[in-house]
């Protein structure tokens, strides 16, 4: 890892009304570096992700990448989405599309590649996360595992610089979440830098880097992993780990 962070933001503030989802949350992530976000349900965890690539309008704080401000009022969205990937609980996977053609799009749209790149980038994407043999399958022909690493494969055919995971496997029964953690397994052998709100503990402790703890719109804990988990020091992590580990 580098001196130089990847990812940098500063007092993100995000109300919706009168209500407070984030209260001056601070995160610096090296390139390379894994975090994980922990935290119940209402903790802030994916209004924060979808604060780093815009998806929400933070209320006030600043973002940058690579040192260029995501926030400023003149920052190119298109631009600024190719270097931030996301992937979502729910699949976002068009249905009238065969897996390959839900990657070629991105590719087309996004990066104005030609029919026959595009296919050969989609191709080669498909094969990364292992289907490969699944390019001219429609989403409904495809287990919910096979959709959510369709997703993660057009995320990363853009190339960008750090990916956001938003519950990866919760839509997913408990049999096809093994074959997703184990692609997010892959980037993290391969340096991608991301950030990961995930409620699978065990996956977290073996692949974070860094865990995060928010509660009610704040980091109250952060620290490697087995740090966290086998003496933490705030309550609410306490209380968290309780809740999922029964201990």
């Amino acid at each position: 890892m580098t001196s130089a962070p990847v990812l940098q933001i500063s007092d993100l503030r995000k109300s919706f009304g009168s209500e407070e989802v984030l209260k001056g949350v601070n995160l610096t992530v090296q390139r390379g570096e894994v975090v994980v976000l922990l935290g119940s349900s209402g903790s802030g965890k994916s209004t924060f992700l979808r604060c780093i690539n815009r998806l929400e309008e933070p209320t006030s704080g600043s973002i940058t990448l690579n040192g260029n401000s995501v926030t400023a009022s003149n920052a190119n969205l298109r631009t600024l989405r190719k270097q931030i990937g996301m992937v979502f609980q729910s699949f976002n996977l068009y249905p009238h599309l065969t897996a390959l053609k839900n990657i070629t799009l991105a590719l087309r749209l996004s990066l104005g590649q030609t029919r026959q790149a595009a296919e050969e980038q989609a191709k080669h994407m498909l094969a990364q996360v292992g289907l490969a043999e699944k390019a001219h399958a429609h989403p409904s022909e495809l287990s919910g595992g096979q959709q959510q690493r369709v997703a993660i494969a057009r995320a990363l055919a853009l190339e960008p610089q750090v990916m956001l995971f938003d519950e990866p496997t919760s839509a997913l029964d408990p049999e096809l979440v093994g074959s997703v953690l184990e692609v997010i397994r892959l980037l993290r052998q391969r340096h991608m830098t991301m950030v990961i709100v995930t409620h699978e503990l065990g996956f977290a402790r073996e692949a974070a880097d860094r865990i995060i703890m928010m509660d009610k719109g704040e980091i109250v804990e952060e620290g490697p992993p087995e740090q966290l988990f086998t003496a933490p020091k705030h309550p609410r992590t306490r209380e968290f780990l309780k809740h999922f580990t029964g201990r």
